[in-house]
């Protein structure tokens, strides 16, 4: 009896061994491998042990028990990878164009201005004085599309362009008293999309998706 247990003690010891050498070569990036020990000389019995990673198939005295394997590692690994559908970037631009598709019917409506002109006027309203290059940063527009909204804006008499004081070749862009006004209108607008959009959030977790958006845009900069 002795012997029986000091040989399935020896066996159990060496089933360990070659698990432990497989794991480390898992975790340092090499493939496991099916080990085959002979167990016979260290018993004088004809007794094997068929080893591999994760999974033992333990043949002692003709009796087989076997071990369910872990998950990924004899099985075929499933992709991880989300669908299109609900990757953050594609459910994000969904929502632009769905927001945006609103935004362009309103505006025109409460305010008389196009989005991007109705953009830039929010912009220039609160941080005048601006250059264009300016603008185009504050409504994140590129220059030519911030050079035509401003232009747009000064031929509807809301924005007054004027010559930079430090820039011979450049101007300035700051609201009309026709503007302000308009400007108004605008900025409650805004505030009516901000209440559209995120009124299903409660204000603890709009406060939490602002804070991630602070934090988007800074990593993305």
């Amino acid at each position: 009896m002795q012997v029986v247990i000091c040989e399935f003690i020896l066996i159990t010891y060496n089933l360990k061994i070659n698990y432990f050498l497989n794991l480390r070569k898992t975790q340092q990036g090499e493939h496991p491998t099916n080990t085959r020990t002979n167990i016979k000389q260290a018993t004088g019995k004809s007794i094997s042990a068929q080893i591999h990673f994760g999974c033992a198939h333990n043949q002692i005295n003709g009796q087989c028990t076997n071990s369910t394997p872990p998950i990924g590692m004899t099985q075929s690994k499933k992709s991880s990878a989300a669908p299109l559908e609900r990757t953050l970037t594609y459910r994000l631009h969904r929502l632009h164009k769905l927001t945006d598709a609103q935004s362009q019917q309103a505006y025109p409506a409460q305010t008389g201005l196009s989005l991007s002109d109705g953009r830039c006027l929010a912009s220039i309203g609160h941080f005048e004085p601006l250059s264009v290059k300016d603008l185009a940063q504050r409504a994140n527009l590129n220059k030519s599309q911030a050079s035509r909204a401003a232009q747009s804006l000064v031929a509807q008499g809301l924005v007054l362009k004027d010559d930079h004081p430090g820039d011979g070749r450049g101007v300035v862009l700051s609201l009309t008293a026709q503007g302000r006004e308009t400007f108004k209108h605008t900025m409650a607008l805004i505030e009516q999309r901000n209440v559209a959009i995120f009124g299903c959030l409660t204000t603890h977790e709009q406060a939490q998706l602002s804070e991630l958006f602070d934090r988007l845009i800074a990593h993305a900069r």
